[in-house]
């Protein structure tokens, strides 16, 4: 008897045994296929991600990436502009827009073909993704630094990129601003007349003076070009196409704001841009950008526009204004430096200081000992030739 339910136990035993053993086959059977389903999930993943990066690479291979001279910039940049916590949170680009007549690719970052008629700070928060515009005034005074043949000089800031080129462009915000700005993006007419186009144009609203001036530029847009257009024929909101946008963001006569009101509609035309790209899909936004790039040249390294790309979405322009802040405008010439019709930073030290609390919400920023320097000169420069019979402000 004692025999027999030793042998029923261990029958039972080895029965439950292999029960388990089948249980755990099962179970691993399953784990087996929920990790195949896994790594399968993982593998697409992998390969949608391939895909649209090839996509983009090849969408972007137009782009004319231009090799520049960073030691030369780094070296403009003050120590304590490096050191700043505060701006290492935030990525610094410089947007310039040429006047050149010519139109071609080769022109476009070549010195002596045109002013930039556009130098637009586009400064971006690393943790938000908001970013903020600033437009250099075209007319400011600065101090260009040596570049070429050219000695440290006094220039108005258009004036940089024709006798320097784009580094001397670049380190001359970096100087006079205390930034630390190493990348830039450059464009022509052609280009801005493109993407408005490729968004299916802009609406705003023009004033009756802003209609006939942007007729005027229309007239000579289209020569330069080489483009047809279609006349605006009134003011109040008005839908524009490429060209016309580029009329309107060329107007500088209107009002009696001249540059100030041209840097402001450039920044306005850019806004509208940019709330109409994050309406875009991906496919949408590349093929947009796509159409422009043969009149577009950029330092940006490509690997890190494609790391842009994903985020782009998640980008929101918040605000934008111009610079100099407080500001005197001269119509008559500077003799000491040879000058007609400055813009006056007043004072560069202050509107530094400024600058610094609207883009990267310091408060009582000191600027930098070179910059006291410049602002010392300019004011002494100002001081000696004050016209109050001759000032826009």
């Amino acid at each position: 008897m004692a025999n027999r339910l030793y042998g029923l136990h261990r029958f039972i035993a080895e029965s439950l045994r292999n029960e388990d053993i089948m249980a755990n086959k099962k179970k691993k059977r399953r784990m087996k296929v929920w990790q195949k389903a896994l790594l399968f999930f993982a593998e697409l993943v992998v390969l949608c991600v391939v895909v649209v990066a090839w996509y983009i690479v090849d969408k972007f291979s137009k782009l004319e990436i231009q090799e520049i001279d960073r030691e030369a910039i780094d070296l403009v940049i003050a120590p304590e502009v490096k050191a700043n916590e505060t701006l290492k949170g935030y990525t610094n680009y410089l947007l310039l827009g040429t006047d050149a007549r010519d139109n071609s690719l080769e022109a476009l970052n070549k010195t002596g073909e045109g002013n930039t008629d556009a130098i637009i700070i586009a400064s971006l928060n690393n943790d938000t993704k908001e970013v903020k515009l600033v437009s250099v005034y075209r007319d400011t005074l600065l101090m260009v630094p040596a570049s070429g043949k050219f000695n440290d000089t006094y220039r108005k800031a258009t004036e940089a990129f024709f006798y320097s080129g784009v580094e001397a462009t670049i380190s001359m915000v970096n100087l006079n601003l205390d930034l630390n700005i190493t990348d830039y993006v450059m464009v022509n007419f052609e280009a801005l007349i493109r993407i408005v186009d490729a968004m299916g144009g802009v609406d705003l609203e023009i004033t009756e003076e802003e209609l006939y001036w942007l007729n005027e530029y229309l007239r000579d847009t289209g020569l330069n070009t080489g483009r047809t257009y279609t006349t605006v024929p009134s003011s109040g909101m008005v839908h524009l196409d490429g060209i016309q946008a580029t009329a309107y963001c060329r107007i500088r006569y209107a009002d009696g704001t001249l540059d100030y009101g041209r840097a402001e509609r450039q920044r306005k035309i850019i806004s509208l841009i940019f709330e109409k790209a994050k309406k875009m899909n991906i496919t949408q936004l590349t093929n947009a950008i796509n159409g422009v790039l043969d009149n577009v040249v950029t330092s940006v390294p490509a690997s890190e526009i494609l790391s842009m790309v994903p985020s782009v979405f998640d980008f929101s322009l918040v605000d934008q204004t111009g610079f100099p802040f407080e500001k005197f405008g001269s119509m008559k010439k500077v003799p000491e430096i040879n000058i007609a019709d400055p813009v006056f930073a007043m004072t560069l030290e202050s509107n530094v200081s400024e600058l610094h609390k609207y883009l990267f919400g310091v408060d009582n920023y000191e600027p930098t000992s070179r910059i006291k320097d410049i602002s010392a000169y300019l004011q002494a420069l100002y001081d000696k030739n004050y016209y109050p019979a001759n000032i826009y402000q």
